[in-house]
């Protein structure tokens, strides 16, 4: 097997597998409400999207992905709409599932994308975390205000954490989160 194969390979492990740790960090909102699988998958998705050296195309590869999972997962209640009527919508159920996923998944790629154009690692991170907070907050006036799976509302069932949010908001409890 050549060298070319063997990394395609590679890739699309890391692909599905950021993918998969999506689905799983969307575990932190109603109704699973699984904080502690939630917040492994995030730890693993940002190791792995600022270990080593990434050049822009990977870091937003590697974030959609991860934001496919989590969009795709997080927002799986939407189909229940197209469930009430004697299930004649039933087979746009699929369909619903990878344009939700499809489409914001890239609220996490861009983030990442524009934070590759920092070189040092640090720098790159809090590039990240600042620019994916400002998508969520963008994320929550498209279509008219679409706020819904905000990663800060992950604390919400947190009494001591809940009560940043009177001082920070939010977006600043998502910050909080991402750092």
């Amino acid at each position: 097997m050549t060298n070319a194969v063997k990394s395609f390979k590679q890739k699309v492990v890391l692909f599905f597998g950021l993918m998969c740790a999506g689905a799983v960090g969307s575990l932190v909102f109603p109704p699973f409400v699984n904080s502690l699988a939630g917040y492994a998958a995030l730890t693993l998705f940002l190791f792995y999207l600022f270990y080593g050296e990434r050049n822009k195309k990977e870091l937003f590869f590697m974030a959609y992905a991860f934001g496919f999972g989590f969009y795709a997962v997080g927002f799986s209640w939407i189909n229940n709409a197209l469930l009430i009527d004697d299930n004649r919508f039933a087979a746009f159920v699929p369909v619903v599932f990878f344009a939700t996923g499809g489409f914001f998944g890239l609220f996490w790629a861009i983030p990442a994308a524009l934070s590759g154009k920092i070189k040092e690692r640090y720098g790159r991170m809090l590039a990240f975390c600042a620019a994916f907070v400002f998508f969520e907050w963008v994320r929550s006036f498209i279509f008219t205000g679409f706020p819904w799976n905000l990663l800060g509302t992950a604390l919400s069932f947190d009494v001591r954490f809940i009560q940043g949010a009177a001082y920070v908001g939010t977006y600043g409890l998502s910050l909080m989160l991402m750092m």
